[in-house]
């Protein structure tokens, strides 16, 4: 599969991977709570694992493999900060 990665300036925009887990862990301990009907729910911090990163990266592969769904992350490139 070609890669899904795109760069800007100030911005990195492709799939998570594991080693994201930092970033990702932070993005959503810091997260507000849910405005729009395309946030995400926000989880509690007993949520925020790497066994749920593991499964949700499991699901990504396995849409992104079947060419149905692509959920790409930004990552600011200053900081490495999950935004």
């Amino acid at each position: 599969m070609p890669s899904i990665k795109r760069e800007s300036d100030r911005v990195i925009i492709r799939p998570l991977t594991l080693k994201d887990y930092p970033a990702w862990r932070e993005g959503h301990l810091s997260k507000g709570p849910k405005r729009s009907k395309w946030d995400s729910e926000t989880l509690n911090r007993g949520q925020i694992n790497k066994r749920r990163l593991e499964s949700l990266l499991n699901r990504q592969r396995k849409f992104r493999k079947m060419d149905r769904y692509y959920n790409l992350a930004i990552f600011e490139k200053s900081s490495g900060a999950h935004i």
